[in-house]
C-alpha cells in the first residue's frame, strides 16, 4: 500500500478522483495477486523436484510441469504454515477450472499476434536505439524503429556486433522497413 502511494497521488480529494484511485489500487491488487498466485505454484513444483525428486528443476520447467494433489501436499511452502489452507490451495491447482484458466491462457498466447512479447530484455530503449543508429545509420534511429525492434526481439549479438533479428514471419514485416534505409 505505501509503494503504491509512493507512485501515484490523487490531483485533488474529488470523488471522481477518489473513485478512480480506487479502481487502480484495486486492479494493481489483483494483478499482484494473480502474481503471487502462479509464482506459489512454481516454487512449489521446484521445491516438490528438489526434495523429494532429488532433481532440481529450473523455473521454465516448473510452469510446465503439473503435479497431483499428494505430490503438491509434500511440497507446503514455507510461507503457508495453516495445513488446511495449504490443502486448499492444493484442491484449487487440481481442480478443472484452474487448469481450463491455465489452458485459456497458454491458448491466448499462442494466438497472439505480437509474437515478441515482451522481448525487450535488460537492453534499455536508448541502448537499442544507439544500436539502431550504428548499425543503419541515424536516420533509422527513430522513435518508431526502435520499439518495432524491441517488440521484434532484435539483439545485438556478443562478439559480432550485428543485429539479430527473430526469424519469424511478423517480426521479418516489423524489420524489413528499418534495414532498408
Amino acid at each position: 500500500m505505501r509503494e503504491f502511494w509512493s507512485i501515484y497521488k490523487l490531483v485533488d480529494d474529488s470523488p471522481a478522483q477518489i473513485i478512480e484511485a480506487d479502481r487502480i489500487l484495486e486492479n494493481s491488487a489483483k494483478r499482484q495477486f494473480r502474481q503471487k498466485w502462479y509464482q506459489a505454484r512454481k516454487e512449489a513444483v521446484k521445491l516438490y523436484y528438489k526434495d523429494i525428486v532429488k532433481e532440481p528443476i529450473k523455473d521454465h520447467e516448473a510452469c510446465q510441469k503439473e503435479l497431483t494433489k499428494n505430490q503438491y501436499m509434500q511440497a507446503q511452502l514455507y510461507w503457508c504454515t495453516d495445513h488446511e489452507v495449504w490443502e486448499s490451495i492444493c484442491d484449487y491447482w487440481c481442480s478443472s477450472k484452474f487448469e481450463g484458466l491455465r489452458n485459456l491462457g497458454r491458448v491466448s498466447r499462442f494466438k497472439s499476434e505480437d509474437i515478441a512479447q515482451n522481448r525487450g530484455g535488460s537492453r534499455s530503449f536508448v541502448q537499442t536505439e544507439s544500436m539502431l543508429g550504428k548499425e543503419h545509420g541515424p536516420a533509422a534511429a527513430t522513435n518508431m524503429n526502435t520499439y518495432k525492434c524491441m517488440k521484434a526481439g532484435v539483439k545485438i549479438v556478443p562478439r559480432v556486433e550485428k543485429v539479430a533479428p527473430s526469424t519469424t514471419l511478423r517480426s521479418t514485416r516489423v524489420l524489413t522497413p528499418i534495414t532498408q534505409f
